[in-house]
């Protein structure tokens, strides 16, 4: 995850860094949090296999930065 992260900054330093996920996939929501993101919206949206609900997060850089001793 450190290394995507970074990667998304340098390659988008003027972007946000987000990510869509299954509201059910508490194991990935947990590392994804970990690392800094934090669960912005909650919506639906059509899959291949149904409709189904997903959170948007956002990376907080500012929190990754204190983790890592980088403030």
């Amino acid at each position: 995850m450190k290394l995507l992260i970074e990667e998304c900054s340098n390659r988008f330093p003027d972007c946000l860094t987000v990510l869509e996920v299954r509201i059910f996939n508490r194991r990935a929501i947990r590392c994804y949090e970990n690392v800094g993101f934090e669960i912005k919206k909650k919506y639906c949206k059509d899959t291949l296999i149904g409709n189904a609900e997903f959170y948007l997060m956002q990376y907080n850089s500012v929190e990754w930065r204190e983790l890592n001793g980088n403030a």
